[in-house]
Formats: structure tokens, C-alpha cells, sequence
């Protein structure tokens, strides 16, 4: 085992301050005018790339990809069991309980955004993208209409209004930047990436929101995830309709904001459970 592999299989955690520890390693070893063997296995055959994805560290598998990291045969992308192991051990007493579901889909999603964007990695509509919606349903972290309309109800506080304009996403985006604009999911799209989610979920300013609540979790949730469960939800919404409507009309029913991710999450099932 490498100091790579040791610095991987660590599983994130929320307040983390060892973050990006791979870029650090990197950074020493060129100083050093050291090797790093990126791709070496451990005694189980893992590389350090395998170790980071199943552990969720986001920021290591972006390092790790960015060094030239390959993915290879071998390579798995989280499963479901990893994701349930880690929502089993984690109470609902704990005080970060909160703060651990937002960092658990945030660092998925972030993983996801890594590995496409450099082309490394095709995700599986059968595994993979089913594994990271079940993740958003069987961790409550899809809205439903009674908390859509509690969230409408505390953007009408301006108490709530007010503090959401000094809280930061990240430096310059306020959570009002994002939420209580016009059009907010949209506007979400273009400031913030999966990866800005993912810091803020790991990151000490999340410490300082305390009008954070499960409520408010859940809500940013939903709006980090539409993305996601839109792209993978318009194809089955056009089998499911036999193609029957022009695009643009699918188009506008995936942009309306009428659909919740768990109703995207119900077309994508009732296609699967067609083609099957």
C-alpha cells in the first residue's frame, strides 16, 4: 500500500480539514522531484482512484483524474450497498446528521460531474445513474409538496429572507443569490457546479448555518439533484409517451418546475418496468 491508497480510503467526512490531500501529496513529491505511482494496487488489487470513489472523496478522484489516473477494468463506481452502509451507520442523533446526507449526495453527484467531464468514465444508466437517484429517495432527500410549501412559507419570513443574503454557497453566492431570485433553479445551474456543492457541504462554513435545518437540507437537495434527475428521466418520459409531442413540449414539462425529482423518479422506473 502507497501513501495514495492510505490518503483514499479514508471515507469523508462533514468539517473535514485533511481535504484534498492527494493534490498535497502531488504537490510535495514535485517539489521533492519525486514519483508518485498513481496506478499502483494495493494487496486487494485496488488503485488509489478505486479507493477515492468508493470513499467519496470528490476532490482526490478530480486530482487523481487530473494526474492522468486510469480507470481501467477494474474500476467501480460506488455501488448501492456502499451508499446504504454509510446512511445505516449514520443516526439521526448524531449532530451532523443533517450535514452527512447533504455531504453523502453532494460528493456523488460531484464524483459523477469529475469522471464525465474528463471523458473517463460512461456512467450506466442501469447501475450507476439509478444508484445516485435510490440514494436522493431512500435518504429523504427528495421535497415533497407539504415541504415545498413550508420552504415557500420561510421565503415570505424576511427575518429568513435576510439571513439567507449573508449566508455564503460560496464567495459571492449567497443562498438568496440562488434560491430567492427569479427563476432559482436555473440561476443555481449556472453558479454552482456539483463540485461548489460539495465544498460547501464539507466546507466550516457550513458550521455557521444554523437556520440549516433537515427542511432546508432537503430543499437544497432537490434543486442540487434536478439536473441530474432531469437528463436522466426526458428519455424515458419520451418512450413512455411513444415520441408523440414535439421537443420543445418536453422540454418545457422537464422546465416547468411542476415535476419533483421523485416524480422523475417515477418515470424513469415506469420505463425500466417497461423494458424489461
Amino acid at each position: 500500500m502507497t501513501p495514495l491508497h492510505a490518503i483514499c480510503r479514508d471515507r469523508i467526512k462533514p468539517f473535514n480539514w485533511h481535504k484534498g490531500m492527494a493534490e498535497k501529496l502531488f504537490d510535495v513529491c514535485d517539489e521533492r522531484q519525486q514519483p508518485v505511482r498513481i496506478d499502483a494496487r494495493d494487496d486487494s488489487g485496488r488503485t488509489a482512484l478505486q479507493l477515492a470513489a468508493k470513499s467519496l472523496r470528490a476532490d482526490d478522484v478530480d486530482a487523481l483524474l487530473a494526474r492522468g489516473a486510469d480507470l481501467g477494468p477494474g474500476f467501480v463506481f460506488p455501488k448501492q450497498s456502499n451508499l446504504d452502509e454509510w446512511l445505516g451507520s449514520t443516526s439521526r442523533k448524531e449532530s451532523h446528521f443533517v450535514e452527512i446526507k447533504l455531504l453523502l449526495a453532494s460528493s456523488v453527484l460531484a464524483i459523477c460531474e469529475s469522471l464525465e467531464r474528463r471523458g473517463a468514465y460512461e456512467l450506466s444508466r442501469a447501475d450507476d445513474t439509478r444508484t445516485v437517484m435510490r440514494l436522493f429517495l431512500r435518504a429523504g432527500l427528495c421535497e415533497t409538496p407539504w415541504l415545498r410549501g413550508c420552504v415557500g412559507r420561510m421565503r415570505e419570513l424576511e427575518s429568513f429572507a435576510e439571513t439567507a443574503k449573508e449566508k455564503q454557497m460560496k464567495p459571492g453566492v449567497s443562498f438568496c443569490d440562488v434560491f430567492w431570485a427569479k427563476g432559482g433553479e436555473k440561476r443555481a445551474r449556472k453558479l454552482l457546479s456539483y463540485r461548489d456543492y460539495f465544498e460547501f457541504a464539507r466546507g466550516d462554513r457550513l458550521r455557521h448555518h444554523r437556520f440549516l435545518s433537515e427542511l432546508m437540507t432537503v430543499h437544497l437537495c432537490e434543486q442540487m439533484g434536478r439536473r441530474f434527475f432531469k437528463r436522466w428521466a426526458l428519455e424515458p418520459l419520451q418512450r413512455l409517451t411513444h415520441h408523440t409531442l414535439p421537443w420543445f413540449c418536453y422540454d418545457m414539462i422537464m422546465e416547468n418546475g411542476e415535476l419533483s425529482n421523485a416524480d422523475l423518479w417515477r418515470i424513469f422506473v415506469a420505463d425500466e418496468r417497461l423494458s424489461s
